[in-house]
């Protein structure tokens, strides 16, 4: 499966309405970026393949949204 289709079957998922988290109910947080390859390519000029910068931005913002006020459940599951 490409990624096109994976992203094409996941985002029915995804409801902009949906505005309220039950109690005890599990969520998954997609996170998307809006012009994400001109930041990386053109504004920020990133190293490719990888860029210690790049990495310490997604550990920063990775740190706030787990000390955001919910419950969060960290799973590492190989594979994925």
């Amino acid at each position: 499966m490409t990624f096109d289709e994976f992203d094409g079957k996941m985002r029915v998922y995804e409801e902009s309405l949906d505005q309220i988290i039950l109690p005890d109910m599990y969520i998954v947080a997609r996170l998307d970026g809006r012009s994400f390859t001109k930041l990386t390519k053109e504004t920020c000029k990133f190293e490719t393949p990888f860029d210690i910068r790049f990495r310490d931005l997604m550990v920063d913002t990775l740190k706030k949204l787990m000390d955001s006020g919910f419950r969060i459940i960290y799973t590492n599951r190989s594979g994925l």
